[in-house]
């Protein structure tokens, strides 16, 4: 099996449940899914926004310090 790695890139990232981001897309949360999972709401250099569960986040991204 091939074994592939994400490029390196960077978001704007704010902590937001999946309920509420379900709310700000104007979008009806499934019944199947726990409005109340932590994760962040990410806004790519593109624009897209996106949500990622924070265990997701956590391992996937490292905060830049100034």
């Amino acid at each position: 099996m091939a074994k592939y790695v994400t490029a390196a890139k960077e978001v704007e990232a704010e902590p937001m449940s999946r309920a509420d981001y379900n709310t700000y897309r104007g979008w009806t949360l499934p019944s199947d899914e726990n409005g109340a999972d932590k994760g962040y709401i990410l806004t790519h250099a593109s624009g897209r926004e996106s949500w990622s569960p924070e265990a997701d986040f956590k391992s996937d991204y490292m905060e830049l310090t100034s």
